[in-house]
């Protein structure tokens, strides 16, 4: 850090989130002190960047923080690096988690991101999906699959509605959003989108099947997070069931057994992802090396997705 300072390189310093994974890990004799967003942090010895003695072709499917850190570490170690991104921007989930209050920072960590991999030298190809095409005419050494999570759709009657949305939708500003609100999900996502909307003066209910919420959130997180829904009036259900999605609203069965009705204008989806995996398919035996990193493999946090990102470009 001091040295980056003295050398004038502040866009090189990996920027602080404010997550607390350090504070969080220092406290627990089980595990070392770890760094979210860097994974190096404390394994700086068998974490070093060393340069390849057979440089590959390398292709990168995916801008998202998975794929930028492999396309990084791959490039500084000397392999030809092309990274395709079928949105007009780098940055994945990182665009959409920068966007709720309080989360501004993840915005200056996707330019980091981006900015190391333009000074590594990765050839980066915006706003278009990478094909089977553009695959065997560059004919890789290695494709390193990097295209995140699709959403989890959950089987209730009525989800079709044309008032029912994705966070995703919401956060972008794509989803045209009532007065009254319901979340379905009530983990870090939908958290998130209720503080988001009941931020621009909606009516807001977050309901989930499990029996609290943010349940996988660390307290230095979850506690900060919930307390300020509860105290911007965000109505908070848990161990909910699900029966229909009408136009009156959400009809569920409470855990005391009572079916009623919550009156919504628009619903959102904040249920969780799935892997987008469907290339591992296609180009698996057309290419001599095929790796999985981030959601695409298992949808998780972006701790895992930039160690896998990192340990991958490690690897090729």
């Amino acid at each position: 850090f001091p040295r980056k300072v003295l050398e004038g390189r502040l866009e090189d310093i990996t920027p602080c989130i404010l997550c607390g994974t350090c504070q969080t890990n220092i406290q627990s004799v089980d595990e070392h002190l770890r760094c979210r967003v860097n994974p190096a942090t404390c394994r700086e010895a068998e974490s070093a960047i060393k340069k390849t003695e057979k440089p590959k072709r390398v292709i990168v499917i995916g801008g998202g923080p998975a794929g930028m850190k492999t396309a990084i570490i791959a490039a500084q170690r000397g392999h030809r690096v092309t990274l395709f991104e079928k949105d007009k921007k780098l940055g994945g989930q990182l665009l959409l988690a920068s966007v709720p209050p309080y989360k501004d920072l993840l915005e200056e960590l996707r330019r980091y991101f981006s900015t190391q991999a333009e000074k590594a030298g990765v050839y980066i190809i915006l706003g278009r999906e990478a094909t089977l095409a553009d695959i065997e005419l560059i004919a890789p050494d290695t494709v390193v699959l990097a295209t995140g999570g699709a959403a989890f759709i959950p089987k209730i009657t009525g989800i079709g509605r044309d008032n029912v949305f994705l966070a995703e939708e919401v956060l972008t500003g794509k989803a045209k959003v009532g007065e009254r609100v319901i979340v379905i999900g009530g983990e870090l996502v939908g958290c998130e989108t209720a503080e988001f909307l009941v931020d621009a003066g909606k009516t807001l209910t977050i309901t989930r099947r499990g029996p609290s919420i943010a349940a996988t959130l660390p307290p230095n997180v979850r506690e900060p997070l919930v307390g300020r829904l509860a105290y911007k009036g965000v109505i908070m259900l848990t161990s909910v069931c699900y029966e229909e999605i009408t136009a009156e609203g959400l009809v569920i069965t409470t855990c005391e057994g009572r079916r009623q009705t919550i009156p919504a204008d628009t619903i959102v989806l904040a249920t969780g992802a799935k892997p987008n995996n469907e290339l591992l398919g296609v180009l698996e035996g057309k290419v001599p090396e095929i790796y999985q990193v981030g959601d695409c493999l298992k949808p998780r946090s972006l701790m895992e997705a930039l160690d896998e990102g990192f340990n991958t470009g490690l690897t090729v």
